[in-house]
């Protein structure tokens, strides 16, 4: 989940990890906003292949 600061008005993330309850927020960086896009680009490309492998 992204958010902004009220204070700052800065964007963070909101990170879970495995076996943790508690999210953590943090401070989100261009680094963190290219892998998000890498890894939604991923998805893309595999979902849009399973969808043309399961077209009659």
């Amino acid at each position: 989940m992204w958010s902004v600061d009220g204070e700052t008005l800065e964007w963070a993330t909101m990170r879970t990890r495995r076996n943790k309850a508690e999210p953590q927020l943090g401070p989100m960086n261009g680094d963190d906003v290219a892998q998000l896009v890498m890894e939604l680009n991923a998805l893309s490309s595999a979902l849009m292949g399973w969808l043309i492998s399961t077209d009659p």
